[in-house]
């Protein structure tokens, strides 16, 4: 059987129309991001306001998220990320107003920004089900996460020149703004054939629908919490990283840089290779083969003695970073019905959004008492736990449904 090139799924005229709108939409949020926090640190507010920002984003989108996969799944997704986009256009530009009425204004738009924000990636992810067929998905997703990654990356560069210097933070708002819209327009001439999806019952029982099935599924429950354990492990990381390089290293910020490339250029080449890799692998298979990369890489990072052993470690994490997020992905598009995708893609989001909570809690609460070192091993004894639940939880549900976990050469 001939392989599938890691290209071609953007042969789907869809597909790429969607690619193209999400990689435009993750470009806008990052630039919006860096620009609002390099623009709270040049007007002198310290981490503590940096974190409440990042609380203000966190705790609206777990909130909505419980309920905005019960809208996504009754109307139109397409409508759905259309809206979102134009009305993150418009909500982006309130920060226009808001840096110079001071912090409170600029956490009021972060949190309308989050709020918006947690209608999108559901209503995206479920429509991403109704556009590709299961053979074109893994390689899909790796493309997806790849260039949303990349996007991430660009805006966040461009967002902190234009935070840099007073008189570019309202242009580059309005860039932000741009961008939302222009994603917007690509999504609203798509044509998708959306089955029909009656609304069943409240929203609240819609909710409870989509926790009750997720229940019902082994896998998806599993690897919604194992990926929740990688959001916690990135969170302690994110925090403890610049510690462990400054001052139990004793190295300079300069490397932050060059470790940062490692650790991005190594996902956007794994994400690019999975459709070749599902060939070869189960998709439970490379779920497992990214916990254990997280697992060496975390595992590395607590035990370091210097910057050279440091420098390997992003070359696993950002390897697992990639599997674990398209392989996951994938199994809840296979193992999901059309009709309650949006409400499994929000309850996973909101998992993953109180991770990072939770792992920010957690350093807040251990880092006083013990070292870095100590905390990131944590986190990295948290993955080993995942990575062994995963493998047995798989291994009794490969008996019951042998046939949605084969590579792809068995299912065509």
């Amino acid at each position: 059987m001939k392989g599938i090139s890691k290209l071609s799924a953007l042969q789907n005229v869809r597909f790429r129309r969607l690619w193209i709108a999400r990689v435009i939409s993750e470009f806008g949020a990052g630039a919006t991001l860096s620009t609002v926090l390099v623009g709270l640190t040049r007007e002198g507010h310290g981490p503590s306001l940096l974190a409440i920002n990042g609380l203000a984003q966190a705790v609206p989108a777990v909130a909505l998220a419980w309920i905005g996969g019960g809208l996504v799944d009754r109307g139109n997704r397409r409508n759905v990320m259309v809206i979102s986009d134009m009305t993150r256009g418009v909500a982006v530009l309130g920060y226009v107003v808001a840096f110079p009425l001071g912090p409170a204004a600029i956490f009021a738009v972060s949190a309308v920004q989050a709020a918006i924000g947690a209608f999108f990636g559901p209503a995206s992810s479920a429509l991403l089900g109704s556009v590709l067929v299961r053979e074109e998905r893994p390689a899909a997703m790796g493309l997806l996460q790849s260039g949303s990654m990349v996007a991430t990356v660009a805006g966040t560069g461009l967002g902190g020149v234009f935070a840099a210097s007073a008189s570019l933070v309202s242009f580059g708002f309005v860039v932000d703004s741009a961008t939302f819209f222009a994603a917007a327009a690509i999504v609203m001439f798509l044509r998708v054939n959306e089955e029909e999806r009656p609304p069943s019952g409240s929203l609240l029982a819609q909710a409870h629908e989509g926790v009750r099935f997720v229940r019902s599924e082994p896998v998806i429950l599993v690897t919604m919490l194992a990926v929740a354990t990688t959001m916690i492990s990135f969170s302690v990381i994110n925090v403890s990283f610049a510690p462990l390089l400054l001052v139990q290293l004793q190295e300079t910020s300069s490397w932050l840089g060059p470790l940062e490339a490692v650790f991005v250029g190594t996902a956007i080449v794994v994400g690019l290779m999975t459709g070749s890799l599902s060939l070869r692998l189960t998709h439970q298979q490379m779920f497992l083969i990214a916990l254990a990369l997280f697992v060496i890489g975390v595992g590395g990072m607590a035990l370091a003695p210097s910057i050279w052993a440091l420098l390997p470690t992003q070359v696993f994490t950002g390897a697992g970073q990639a599997l674990v997020g398209v392989a996951a992905t994938v199994m809840w598009q296979n193992r999901t019905p059309d009709r309650l995708r949006g409400r499994v893609f929000s309850l996973a989001q909101t998992v993953q959004s109180s991770a990072t909570i939770l792992g920010l809690v957690l350093v807040a609460l251990v880092a006083a008492a013990v070292s870095t070192r100590a905390v990131i091993g944590l986190a990295g004894a948290l993955l080993v736990l995942s990575l062994a639940i995963s493998a047995i939880t798989f291994r009794i549900a490969s008996r019951v449904r042998p046939a949605d976990s084969s590579p792809l050469t068995k299912i065509r």
